[in-house]
């Protein structure tokens, strides 16, 4: 979410105060945004709010917790010419690369607030066949039938919008090539195929970011229109026609939904990836996707646990972390040797986090045990550290120290890592795992899953 404040003015800082706090609030929860959340955002913002010229405040939640970067331009810098609110704020759209081009690097304020939100809850995306005569302005009807059928296929409202997204993917790309004459093929082409596509449903998404397999997309118009207010779970449309249609063309592909009409935002922004970000909130879209259930038949998830913790960056936290993963996996009945191994690897990860990131108070660790696997995420949002050359550094087995890595690839089945500078660091771990189908949390998966075990 972005916004911009005209300085000098005593409200400015107030209000903006007031509309970052109540974006925080739409996204984790009164609980979550607690007073000394609200006197961090009060104390960035109101100060260079009574300065002369402008800010810009910038909240960026695409990792487990939310940044708030702050930038001050003075008056005899030319912004891009553009209205601002009575309430002296506006929200960047069109002007967002003339902005980043005008703050690159100038003096910034970047705070990491320690507010947490809850997982994103696991949506089924049911292989459908795509239609691809399908048009932009026939999509809202197919999306109409295919919520009425939802009902009579066992699917819920989240399922159904998301199975409509996918389909509609083929027509997308087919449209694409009839305006174009090619396929696309990069990050933006997908994000211009996707814009041209939806906006005839009566969507307004275009591009505001774009880098090296990555696009950034806001949306003013919902083709919803008012009534996606309180629904959610019909944005999994906008999710799945995107990821569905990126992953046609690359091969997979995540999305992030971070800012939606239907919380109650002023607009949808919309991430699409090739590469894996790392982030807790995205959605992963391959092609071609996996066979779905039959319709009325078992979910193809199943019931998942999910957990996310916030940890202080001290080796003292290592010790509760992996008590509070093991008693997860022992609740829904993983069997001792699988949870042993799990335990470990979450603790090597941990532990690489504090002791290579650069200074903070905190790290996030995301939990997520599903009827076959188990995934960690331990997230360090800072400095980062280069985990190639980590990797390198790999002790030998006489070693004592040097180890951790070593460990994680033999105790797992996946390890990756994702590491950029400022922007911090991300450990993957994936561990698929063996169940004592006696646990009734384990009965709780779904029959389908019953009688899998290995041990």
């Amino acid at each position: 979410m972005d916004w911009l404040f005209a300085a000098g003015g005593p409200a400015a800082g107030g209000n903006g105060t007031r509309l970052v706090l109540e974006h925080l609030v739409r996204r984790a929860g009164p609980g979550a945004v607690d007073a000394e959340v609200r006197r961090l955002v009060a104390a960035a913002l109101e100060p260079l709010a009574s300065q002369p010229g402008t800010v810009w405040a910038s909240l960026d939640w695409e990792h487990v917790s939310p940044v708030l970067v702050v930038r001050h331009v003075p008056r005899y810098l030319q912004l891009p010419a553009a209205p601002l609110s009575p309430e002296g704020v506006w929200a960047v759209d069109e002007q967002a690369d003339e902005l980043a081009s005008l703050f690159a690097g100038g003096p910034n304020l970047t705070l990491q607030l320690p507010v947490s939100r809850p997982p994103e809850p696991e949506v089924r995306v049911p292989s459908v066949p795509g239609a691809e005569d399908l048009r932009g302005a026939q999509l809202m009807g197919s999306v109409a039938t295919t919520l009425a059928r939802a009902a009579e296929t066992g699917t819920t409202t989240s399922e159904a919008a998301a199975s409509a997204g996918a389909s509609a993917a083929a027509g997308a790309l087919a449209t694409y090539r009839r305006r174009h004459g090619s396929s696309p093929v990069t990050a933006g082409d997908v994000a211009m195929a996707f814009a041209e596509f939806y906006n005839d449903a009566g969507a307004d998404f275009f591009p505001v970011q774009t880098g090296d397999g990555r696009v950034a997309l806001v949306n003013r118009s919902c083709p919803f229109g008012r009534g996606i207010s309180g629904q959610p779970g019909l944005c999994n449309l906008t999710t799945a026609l995107l990821g569905t249609l990126a992953a046609q063309v690359g091969g997979s592909a995540e999305v992030v939904l971070d800012e939606a009409i239907a919380d109650g935002d002023a607009r949808c922004r919309a991430v699409v990836s090739f590469a894996q970000s790392g982030s807790p909130w995205a959605r992963r879209y391959d092609w071609p996707p996996e066979a779905a259930s039959p319709p009325g038949g078992a979910r193809a998830d199943g019931f998942r646990v999910a957990m996310s913790l916030q940890l202080p960056r001290d080796s003292l936290s290592v010790s509760v972390l992996r008590h509070l993963v093991a008693h997860v996996l022992e609740e829904v009945g993983a069997v001792q040797e699988d949870r042993a191994d799990v335990e470990l690897a979450v603790s090597e990860a941990a532990a690489n986090v504090i002791q290579h990131s650069g200074a903070g108070d905190a790290y996030d660790v995301v939990v997520s045990v599903g009827p076959r696997t188990a995934e960690l995420r331990v997230v360090d949002i800072g400095r980062g550290f280069d985990h190639v050359l980590l990797s390198d550094a790999v002790a030998g087995p006489d070693e004592e120290r040097g180890r951790g890595l070593a460990l994680m690839h033999a105790l797992v089945d996946q390890v990756r890592f994702s590491s950029e500078p400022e922007r911090g660091t991300v450990v993957r771990l994936v561990k698929h795992l063996r169940f004592d189908d006696a646990s009734p949390a384990r009965r709780l998966m779904g029959p389908a899953h019953l009688g899998t075990t290995r041990a």
